[in-house]
């Protein structure tokens, strides 16, 4: 008996040992959770965004768990002697009797205790968090598309259901989501896309012709909606002119094709004499092949009004960053254009 409590005793005790690993297993689990928590704010806050909703940053300040592991135990041991005397008549003898109750008890006891700590502080001073969300949006008509059914397989990069409709990013679409991600959660300060390229919309063609005598290439003379430093450099379209073709053998949902870069030289204006070249312009002669100033002119027809969404790469003049209102501004022109494409597909 004395054995068996000392051993469950001892037993308890070493269970002890098993707080290491439950802490590390409730670490694991802390680590999922904060994984889930910054994802599902990330979308929560793209879709609130989009729909124009007042959206808010939590900073997960303060995580941790602890696990306590006690183990008690209590003995007792009693001893009792009685003795009895017996006369035997008519012979009179006496016999002794003597009994001897011995008492061992014990108890054993094992308490574990799991305690897990998480608080959240809304984040109101780092505007550039909040300009990445409409920054993200502005990136393309395509960076988060809602749809009524689920996106195809291998289409979406991520996907939230939000009441009936589906809210997913395009696969294309996964670096910058992952540049979101760092931008709103640890590399505070920085702006989701580098400095290096100006957003503007190409909003008419003014004329075309062939490049010289080189018949491979076109001189489209185009307009933006403002003014730009008057600079060489080159432009690249938000939506591609041409559907862009996958590498031979490429696996499905691999990166997409680098993006095509149309050169354009400074801007001089030949209709004054003598030909001038002004410091800001918003007339560019950009460098196509026959089938992408084709494309473009679908998109806008040569002397009508249209908006096609470009980013500018300057050689020598880098750009300031935008501003909440221009980031606004640029988001609500993707919607626009995304609307427009819905309806343009329904047939309606």
């Amino acid at each position: 008996m004395c054995r068996t409590l000392i051993a469950a005793f001892l037993c308890c005790a070493g269970l002890s040992g098993c707080a290491v690993f439950e802490a590390q297993k409730d670490q694991d689990k802390l680590r999922g959770a904060l994984l889930d928590l910054y994802t599902n704010q990330i979308m929560d806050n793209l879709i609130r965004a989009h729909n124009r909703l007042p959206i808010i940053q939590l900073d997960y300040t303060t995580a941790s768990a602890m696990v306590t592991i006690a183990a008690t135990g209590s003995f007792s041991d009693s001893h009792a002697e009685t003795t009895s005397n017996v006369l035997s008549l008519p012979s009179k003898a006496v016999s002794a009797t003597n009994t001897v109750f011995s008492t061992l008890m014990g108890s054993v006891g094992l308490s574990n205790t799991n305690q897990i700590t998480l608080s959240a502080t809304p984040l109101i001073t780092a505007n550039e968090v909040y300009d990445a969300y409409f920054e993200f949006l502005g990136l393309g008509d395509d960076s988060l598309l809602v749809t009524s059914d689920q996106p195809p397989p291998g289409a979406a990069h991520i996907c939230r259901k939000c009441d009936t409709l589906y809210y997913w990013v395009p696969v294309k679409y996964r670096d910058e989501f992952m540049k979101l991600a760092l931008v709103t959660t640890a590399q505070r300060g920085k702006a989701l896309q580098p400095q290096d390229a100006m957003s503007a919309n190409v909003t008419k063609i003014i004329s075309s012709e062939p490049l010289g005598l080189d018949d491979r290439f076109e001189l489209v003379t185009l307009q933006l909606d403002g003014k730009i430093p008057n600079d060489s450099g080159y432009l690249v379209f938000s939506n591609d002119l041409l559907p862009a073709k996958q590498p031979a053998g490429s696996q499905p949902g691999a990166s997409p094709p680098e993006k095509v870069k149309y050169p354009f030289e400074p801007y001089v204006d030949t209709t004054r004499s003598p030909p001038h070249s002004p410091s800001e312009t918003q007339v560019l002669k950009v460098t196509f092949r026959p089938d992408e100033a084709a494309a473009l002119k679908a998109m806008v027809p040569e002397g009508q009004s249209g908006k096609v969404p470009v980013k500018v790469y300057l050689l020598h003049s880098r750009p300031q960053p935008p501003t909440a209102e221009e980031l606004l501004q640029r988001a609500n022109a993707q919607l626009l254009q995304l609307n427009q494409n819905v309806v343009r597909q329904g047939g309606l």
